[in-house]
């Protein structure tokens, strides 16, 4: 069990730097998705680490998304012109 928290603590650390250097935009509303231990627990287990690396793995991507989506209408946009 805890190379299972060694793992997803690592993995969140190292998402976590990407958003850091790739999208500081991003980064900055980290703070607003916090780990939080499950109610019932005073302790942070397996699926509170789960649950918060899969919501910044996502919030990542639907961020790369959004840019994505920009930058395409923005290249649209230019071409009519």
């Amino acid at each position: 069990m805890e190379a299972k928290k060694s793992y997803l603590t690592k993995e969140i650390l190292r998402i976590t730097l990407e958003i850091q250097t790739q999208f500081p935009e991003l980064y900055v509303l980290l703070s607003e998705t916090p780990l939080i231990p499950s109610k019932h627990q005073e302790e942070i287990n397996l699926n509170d680490l789960r649950q918060y690396l899969f919501s910044i793995i996502k919030q990542k991507k639907d961020f790369e998304k959004g840019i994505k989506q920009f930058k395409m209408s923005r290249y649209e946009n230019d071409s009519i012109i």
